[in-house]
């Protein structure tokens, strides 16, 4: 039988391969269908060098209401 200590143990130990599991796919390049390599996919303004190198494709204006508009429907 399982002590405190052990059953502790093991709930960090998910608790952590979870993040790092989310983090992880939350680093990976995103992809697009109409995404050209150069603008974002929903204003069509040009990307930054650096969001590009990240492997994003959407500016960081139309990420940022994207984002806001997730946490709305989270809070609701």
């Amino acid at each position: 039988m399982p002590d405190d200590a052990d059953v502790a143990d093991s709930n960090i130990t998910a608790f952590i391969n979870n993040s790092l599991t989310a983090n992880s796919k939350a680093l990976r390049p995103q992809k697009h269908p109409d995404f050209d390599g150069e603008n974002c996919v929903d204003c069509g303004d040009k990307m930054v060098p650096e969001r590009l190198a990240f492997g994003r494709v959407r500016c960081t204006l139309c990420q940022t209401e994207i984002e806001r508009r997730q946490q709305q429907r989270c809070a609701a």
